[in-house]
């Protein structure tokens, strides 16, 4: 596994990133040959790439871009996987994490999932996506809690 980091380790040590990711490719049946980038950023960075990508003009707590259907970005000498980018908005994230008295890491261990999920294809637009999306997301973060 190769993360690419940017802001968020500031907050979660880059051990406790990768950790977390084993967990959730182990939850979904697939290896940790890939190349993740994990980025928070300000909510007008956040808003921006909301209103260029979704066409909402405000900022959101995660965003995933996917890379184009599973290519891979190779780095050199390597033939890693790139999954794609995973976007927090920090101002968004602390609010959420107030919101429901968490500890801001954990909000953002929330939103990483989330994210993760999203770049696999998960979804939660309709009743049924969403309640398989969130048990799958419950699983992950219990998982990697317990082996805290």
């Amino acid at each position: 596994m190769q993360l690419e980091l940017s802001g968020i380790d500031e907050y979660i040590s880059a051990q406790a990133l990768e950790r977390l990711f084993t967990v959730a490719a182990a939850h979904v049946g697939m290896d940790t040959d890939f190349l993740l980038a994990v980025s928070l950023v300000d909510d007008a960075e956040s808003r921006r790439l909301n209103k260029q990508y979704r066409g909402k003009d405000t900022p959101t707590d995660v965003l995933s871009f996917g890379y184009e259907d599973g290519k891979q970005r190779p780095q050199p000498g390597e033939k890693t996987r790139y999954l794609g980018d995973v976007v927090i908005a920090e101002g968004v994230a602390r609010v959420q994490a107030r919101e429901q008295e968490y500890p801001f890491a954990d909000e953002l261990y929330f939103l990483l999932v989330h994210g993760f999920l999203h770049l696999l294809g998960h979804d939660h637009e309709r009743a049924r996506d969403a309640q398989k999306m969130s048990a799958l997301h419950e699983r992950i973060i219990q998982t990697f809690y317990a082996k805290d």
